[in-house]
């Protein structure tokens, strides 16, 4: 049997053990905090640009309707005029859409990253609650290999 001192060690070892998993287990979680205050903010800007798209888009529509109103009535000039706003419409709406798949790929990315994370505090948990039960064992029955059992 180990003696009073060992053990008295061994349970020190695991209540020190036991507070590094916690003071870990909050900075894992403070990180993925974070990171899902980061995703929340690029499913905001996402939400933005696809209301700026649709804005664009019905922009487009109305411009292609005035197009077709000068072209019936013989007004090539007006006509030509706003083929070349319709233009700088859809080149403004496929840039939004450059942006929101540049978000979207941020955003999958840190979702990855904070899954990770998740199953990396879970697991710091386990180890937790792991030496917590050692060195209650420890100390209630005074030898570690109840502990390990």
């Amino acid at each position: 049997m180990a003696s009073r001192k060992d053990i008295h060690k061994r349970i020190q070892r695991a209540d020190m053990t036991a507070q590094v998993a916690d003071i870990y287990e909050q900075y894992v979680f403070d990180l993925i905090k974070s990171k899902q205050e980061a995703i929340d903010a690029i499913r905001r800007q996402m939400l933005e640009i696809d209301a700026r798209m649709k804005a664009e888009k019905s922009m487009r529509q109305k411009a292609q309707e005035f197009v077709d109103g000068q072209r019936n009535l013989g007004n090539r000039e007006a006509a030509a005029l706003a083929e070349s706003e319709i233009i700088d419409l859809s080149i403004e709406y496929w840039s939004l859409m450059a942006e929101r798949l540049q978000l979207s790929q941020a955003g999958r990315t840190i979702e990855v990253k904070r899954r990770d994370l998740e199953w990396q505090r879970s697991q710091v948990v386990q180890a937790y609650w792991a030496n917590v039960r050692y060195a209650k064992i420890l100390e209630r029955d005074g030898s570690p290999r109840a502990a390990e059992s």
